[in-house]
């Protein structure tokens, strides 16, 4: 958010966190906004540490991933969804997380255009590496497994994304042109 708004661009950060930390004072010395949402998930700091033992302690990263979402990303999806109403509403262009499926149906009901991002490169599909908890194949077994995990991740997401559609009246609209240099990597267009 510093960047842009070090260019002239007006930044709005909606961010979640789990204890309920804030961070707008520090956001606010970088030029742009933030504004929490849903928080605090998890009002009990005991349980906090309760589940993050718990998601540490699971015998997978599958496994794992069902328990972050379950107690730390599905019960706030409504107000985030809510929030990426509003932002919608004044913004030109949004940008999260690939996972923030609640932000793409609303980017998609707005007609905004939306840049999904990751922070982590082992989950961007690619010949070279392979996903977590998958053997290494080469590049052809890497690709398989790629195929895998999209539609099992495809499979959680669009069942849910497609709720957000239907439910907040989104218009399904197919692929717009993007502007040139702009490249987005993604599992799968709904």
């Amino acid at each position: 958010g510093h960047g842009l708004a070090r260019r002239g661009h007006s930044v709005e950060l909606l961010y979640t966190d789990i204890t309920g930390r804030h961070y707008d004072y520090v956001a606010a010395t970088l030029g742009f906004t933030a504004r929490p949402v849903g928080m605090p998930v998890v009002a009990d700091p005991q349980e906090v540490i309760r589940l993050g033992r718990e998601a540490i302690d699971a015998r997978d990263a599958l496994t794992q991933g069902r328990l972050i979402d379950k107690h730390f990303f599905q019960p706030v999806v409504e107000p985030i969804y809510d929030a990426a109403v509003d932002l919608c509403r004044r913004s030109d262009l949004l940008v999260g997380h690939f996972f923030l499926y609640p932000l793409r149906a609303a980017a998609e009901q707005a007609g905004k255009p939306e840049v999904s991002i990751t922070f982590a490169h082992s989950i961007v599909p690619s010949r070279y590496i392979h996903p977590m908890g998958t053997p290494h194949l080469g590049e052809w077994g890497n690709r398989v497994f790629w195929v895998l995990a999209r539609l099992a991740l495809t499979r959680v997401d669009h069942r849910r994304h497609h709720r957000l559609r239907v439910d907040g009246d989104a218009v399904t609209r197919p692929q717009e042109p993007r502007p040139p240099g702009l490249v987005r990597i993604e599992s799968e267009r709904h």
